[in-house]
């Protein structure tokens, strides 16, 4: 038994991969060359996660935020009047009330604690005829979000209709 020969049309004998004359074509790498080789771009693409991640943060919103609005109702008081308005909220277990003086044509927004208020809303023009204060009570529930709309009787697109 010799060694295997490939035989060819032409009469040359070639060696095979199993003669001990033939040669690796491939290049001999160190262990750590070869690590380095195949860990480079899986460590980079790791790097630049952690990175990535570290410079912007985690997209969601803190707990803290999410709990402090619910905890709160939201008011948006919106003036389309020509007059300016005062509003008081008065928390019924406080002494404390919370007034907003509303602009002609603005809109107003506050944040209040969720439970029972007396009201009082009033023109707040200065003019002797201004008609005496509206008072009433309202319970607001935390969490949730009410509009309340300034006006009276004749105002119409925000403007004021007199002599009808």
């Amino acid at each position: 038994m010799g060694r295997p020969v490939d035989s060819r049309p032409d009469g040359a004998d070639r060696e095979t991969a199993f003669s001990p004359r033939a040669r690796c074509r491939c290049e001999r790498v160190s262990p750590i060359a070869h690590l380095l080789r195949r860990a480079w771009p899986r460590g980079c693409a790791v790097l630049l996660t952690i990175l990535v991640l570290a410079v912007t943060g985690c997209g969601t919103a803190p707990q803290t935020t999410q709990a402090a609005s619910k905890r709160e109702a939201v008011v948006v008081l919106r003036n389309i009047s020509p007059h300016r308005w005062k509003v008081t909220f008065r928390p019924v277990m406080q002494v404390v009330p919370v007034v907003v003086q509303v602009a002609p044509q603005a809109t107003d927004e506050l944040s209040l604690a969720g439970g029972e208020y007396q009201i009082e809303q009033a023109i707040d023009d200065g003019g002797p005829e201004r008609p005496p204060p509206r008072t009433f009570s309202l319970r607001l529930e935390s969490g949730e979000r009410y509009r309340w709309v300034l006006s009276t009787l004749l105002t119409a697109d925000g403007v004021e209709r007199v002599g009808l």
